[in-house]
């Protein structure tokens, strides 16, 4: 019999996470309902259950099918965004506005939208990881269960509209040893560019993604929002093309981690394929580890750019020892 991997439990010795990479939503809501009505079990002090909440919330009404959110007749098409309806947008003239406007979540001053980056935060805000935690035993394990809780969530919607990255970032040693944030890439919105059901609601969304990176390290770099190291790369640096900087599913880790002490940031990221199993395979010839990834080019500058060391995100770095 093939070893398997010793996998941490994670918020307070509360959750398994080969177990809860198995729930379905039913089971996802209600684990979230008893973090927020139980948080003494979590360690969670009184003051941060209110945001805790209102993450919660959040997702349920983002969730389909019938999340009130996703579901509103009067913003369709139907999606896991927040939005409203934009009151000076004409069907006729798609291409000179947005139908919908873009709603956030602010927390510690940094906006939300998606159902995705929403879950991600509040697993990230639930507790720190535990004290002998390492890729192989917890944050690889965390992040295919992230991604996994997203599909489960979303199983009602098109599966083109899903996020295709995921990514866990987290301190390794020093000021806030176990910390980690878990993020992916932009998913959750439906609108074609300049299309007619919604004008030019794809723009808005990926601009406010592109906002929360463009800061005065990106000005002094030269990018833009569409001409970035991948761009540059493909030869296509022009407006609307498909390697944008602030896609990728690092924005809010990096974010969030690499500021306050970026030389002790270490991070992975797996593809969505990663997580086609029915169960969590934690071995080398298995789904997740056979789609792990480094940091694409946008993201390896963004590391660079904000003080980390794009070393520290390599996907193999703790391979050794895995079950074969």
């Amino acid at each position: 019999m093939t070893a398997s991997e010793e996998v941490l439990r994670a918020f307070n010795d509360i959750l398994d996470l080969k177990v809860a990479y198995t729930w379905r939503r039913s089971q996802i809501l209600r684990f979230m309902g008893h973090v927020v009505a139980n948080g003494f079990l979590y360690d969670i002090q009184d003051s941060e259950l209110l945001s805790l909440k209102a993450m919660v919330d959040e997702i349920h009404m983002l969730c389909p099918p019938d999340g009130a959110t996703f579901s509103d007749p009067v913003i369709e098409p139907v999606q896991s965004t927040k939005r409203a309806l934009n009151p000076i947008w004409q069907r006729n003239s798609p291409s000179q506005g947005s139908k919908l406007l873009l709603q956030t979540l602010v927390h510690n001053g940094v906006s939300f939208s998606g159902i995705y980056d929403i879950l991600g935060l509040f697993l990230s805000s639930i507790g720190a990881a535990p004290n002998r935690a390492t890729t192989r035993n917890f944050y690889l394990p965390m992040t295919a269960m992230y991604a996994k809780w997203c599909s489960a969530l979303s199983e009602f919607v098109r599966k083109k509209s899903v996020p295709t990255m995921y990514n866990s970032t987290w301190v390794k040693d020093g000021p806030g040893k176990g910390r980690f944030f878990l993020g992916a890439s932009l998913g959750g919105y439906i609108g074609g560019n300049r299309c007619e059901r919604t004008g030019t609601w794809a723009d808005v969304v990926k601009e406010a993604r592109w906002d929360l990176i463009n800061d005065g390290a990106m000005h002094m770099s030269g990018y833009s929002m569409y001409d970035c190291p991948l761009s540059r790369s493909a030869g296509d640096t022009s407006i609307g093309n498909r390697l944008w900087f602030g896609n990728f599913a690092e924005v809010y880790p990096l974010l969030h981690m690499l500021l306050p002490n970026p030389t002790a940031v270490h991070g992975i990221a797996l593809r969505n394929r990663g997580v086609d199993s029915t169960i969590y395979e934690d071995n080398l010839s298995g789904q997740v580890w056979t789609w792990v990834r480094d940091l694409c080019e946008n993201c390896e500058e963004l590391v660079r750019m904000w003080g980390g060391l794009p070393v520290n995100f390599d996907c193999w770095a703790d391979v050794s020892g895995a079950p074969p």
